[in-house]
């Protein structure tokens, strides 16, 4: 059927960007050079024709609209989110995210994020150059947030003073 098929190149497409993700996430323990490798990888990934973007907004009406149907679908994307939610729990074993943070809603958002607004993003930008642009500016946004240093755990802290 079309729906079969539909579902068939959907899980596909998200299989190569699961494995474009797992190859960039998987060796890093750091959340800042993960998202500085994702920034980089997005405008890659996002081809100028817009077919994946498309392809990836629609396959998210039509998982909502009949999820038994696209069940397919929803599983690739899961398997797509995991990706980032392996690397929070890697951050917030290392301390780097505080352990009350929800590691997998953060991973799955941050999927979300690339994968719904910057996708979006890119089929609305006059040019690739312009996409571009709007992933730094994202990127220096980002940046420009002033969250609270966490010391990372099992490690004291170097200032403090023994008690004996």
């Amino acid at each position: 059927s079309k729906d079969a098929l539909f579902c068939e190149v959907v899980c596909l497409m998200y299989d190569e960007e699961t494995a474009a993700f797992r190859q960039v996430l998987e060796p890093l323990h750091s959340l800042d050079q993960a998202l500085d490798r994702l920034f980089a990888l997005v405008p890659q990934i996002y081809r100028s024709d817009g077919v994946l973007q498309l392809l990836s907004l629609t396959a998210q009406l039509e998982a909502v609209r009949n999820p038994q149907l696209f069940a397919g679908i929803i599983e690739a994307g899961q398997r797509r989110d995991q990706v980032a939610i392996d690397l929070m729990q890697r951050a917030q074993r290392s301390g780097e995210l505080p352990a009350e943070v929800d590691a997998s809603e953060l991973g799955s958002l941050l999927i979300s994020l690339f994968v719904g607004a910057l996708g979006y993003r890119s089929l609305h930008a006059p040019s690739q150059a312009e996409f571009g642009h709007s992933v730094l500016t994202l990127r220096n946004f980002l940046n420009s947030l002033q969250l609270p240093a966490v010391e990372p755990t099992g490690v004291e802290p170097a200032c403090e003073e023994r008690k004996e």
